[in-house]
């Protein structure tokens, strides 16, 4: 039984792994809402829909490419529209309580509601969850 559960925690592992590498590889600068809500209510409306529907704003895809003052003035101007857009709000997440920029898959700098740059943000990003326990 100790060598089936070694078996199935390596395999937990690389698959762990593998997941990260194809996130990794298909990473790209967005926004990032930071949510009231870690877990939406009601739970069905955002596993329809999808979470990034709700907590992703795209970026220009050439936002990293832009001089560092402009890069984060833009992303403060896209930060403050998207909020206005929304009202303040993240469907079934509740209100939008600020932004993560996220420049690399390690990085985030976060942004206030109004696109003010309120420095970086130390370790691992959270997600929301939307998703149904069997």
């Amino acid at each position: 039984m100790d060598a089936t559960r070694e078996v199935l925690r390596e395999e937990k592992r690389l698959r762990r792994e593998a997941e990260e590498a194809r996130a990794r590889a298909a990473f790209r600068p967005h926004l990032r809402v930071i949510p009231e809500r870690r877990i939406p209510s009601p739970i069905f409306v955002a596993a329809l829909t999808g979470v990034e529907h709700w907590l992703v704003q795209e970026l220009p895809p050439d936002i990293m490419a832009m001089p560092e003052v402009r890069c984060f003035e833009l992303a403060g101007e896209i930060a403050r529209a998207h909020y206005a857009r929304e009202n303040g709000g993240a469907g079934p997440f509740g209100a939008i309580r600020g932004y993560l920029f996220r420049t690399t898959f390690d990085t985030a700098i976060e942004l206030a509601v109004d696109g003010t740059n309120l420095g970086p943000r130390d370790g691992p990003v959270p997600m929301a969850k939307a998703a149904f326990v069997l």
